[in-house]
């Protein structure tokens, strides 16, 4: 049994996908073939029931991905570095003063850097002018990549299907050429048989005729005969009785 049927007889049972592959990973085949097998399977499916469509899974896209998982957005990191502000009743201090206390300001800024980092460690800085939504992995999506087939493999499994469906079609036409040959067979034979039996009518038609005609002749010929007769009766009874005429 095919990897193609096999996936078949354990969807018809109600075995799901990841429970499919498994198993059929188990008996030694690759992931792969076992991905464009049942991607096989939902088209022919699909192709076989148009009531049922066909349902293979789909890449998430930034629009498709729900709205609690745009929340998980990294707070953009401002950095400001401000000056550090001096008390309004601290004396006026020189400008060597003032350079040092922005050294020292400037000092303290990579600190507050790694301070950000401890508390944001899965988040990378990016600048203002750009987006920092992040969407987390799907864990669909290499399922779905390995199940993208090619126009080629459709176009097989489609042109697979309508052979299936067409050769019962070619089974019934070869049944209807079959019979139609058989009738015209047995139509001929029983042409010529009239035939036969035509000459056959004609033939016991004229022996018919010729018999009827023979006795018409032969009646024609008794007729005669009896006439005959009676004239040769009438003169042999005529004769005698003059003979007993003369007598007395």
């Amino acid at each position: 049994m095919g990897i193609l049927e096999e996936i078949q007889r354990m969807r018809q049972t109600g075995i799901a996908d990841e429970e499919i592959i498994s198993k059929l990973q188990e008996q030694g085949n690759s992931y792969r073939s076992i991905s464009d097998a049942i991607s096989q399977s939902k088209i022919k499916q699909a192709v076989e029931d148009p009531g049922n469509e066909l349902q293979i899974p789909r890449p998430q896209t930034p629009s498709n991905v729900p709205q609690e998982q745009e929340q998980y957005q990294p707070p953009q990191e401002q950095e400001q570095y401000q000056l550090p502000q001096e008390p309004q009743n601290q004396p006026y201090q020189s400008q060597p003063n003032q350079e040092q206390g922005m050294q020292q300001s400037i000092m303290q800024s990579p600190p507050l850097q790694e301070e950000n980092q401890e508390y944001f460690p899965n988040y990378d800085t990016q600048p203002q002018g750009q987006n920092a939504t992040q969407y987390p992995s799907n864990q669909g999506y290499d399922y779905a990549q390995a199940q993208t087939l090619s126009s080629d493999t459709i176009t097989e499994i489609s042109e697979q299907i309508v052979s299936e469906r067409l050769s019962d079609v070619r089974k019934k036409m070869e049944k209807i050429s079959s019979f139609k040959t058989d009738l015209e067979t047995k139509t001929e034979a029983m042409e010529e048989r009239l035939k036969r039996i035509e000459k056959i009518i004609d033939v016991l038609q004229a022996s018919v005729l010729r018999k009827v005609g023979d006795y018409v002749t032969n009646v024609e010929d008794l007729k005669h005969e009896m006439i005959e007769t009676q004239k040769t009766f009438a003169k042999v009874l005529g004769s005698k009785h003059k003979i007993t005429q003369k007598k007395r």
